[in-house]
């Protein structure tokens, strides 16, 4: 996840607003660290320096998850990310950082659909999960 100064805004809610317990929990069980390993080995890194700057790859997927756990659409996760501050907690956003919108979120689902990478990434959590049950 891409680093970024803090501000006081972002201490005030680390501080002051309860977690949610769920994706707490989530951020701290799965191997975050191997599903950027696989992104990292099959996605193509595009070195374009037209247009704005991509969204971490591990952001997208968590979004893609938040989807899953919640059956939210596109649209709504957008505006669930965007009002709810558990979910910023875990994507890592600040209150001042940008959401991905509906679209990149559409492209990033179908990305992974095209692929199958939403099956392999799943056997990843599941085989990690029954590891540690």
């Amino acid at each position: 996840m891409y680093k970024k100064k803090t501000s006081f805004a972002d201490f005030i809610v680390k501080e002051v607003c309860p977690d949610n317990k769920f994706l707490k929990e989530m951020n701290k069980v799965i191997p975050w660290h191997k599903i950027e390993n696989w992104f990292n080995k099959k996605v193509v890194k595009k070195n374009s320096k037209i247009g704005c700057p991509s969204y971490p790859v591990i952001m997208m997927f968590k979004i893609h998850l938040i989807q899953q756990w919640y059956n939210l659409s596109d649209r709504e996760t957008e505006f669930q990310i965007s009002d709810r501050l558990s979910f910023r907690k875990f994507l890592g956003l600040g209150i001042e950082d940008n959401v991905p919108d509906a679209t990149t979120i559409e492209n990033f689902r179908h990305y992974l659909e095209a692929r199958n990478a939403h099956k392999v990434l799943t056997e990843v959590l599941d085989n990690y999960f029954c590891k540690i049950v």
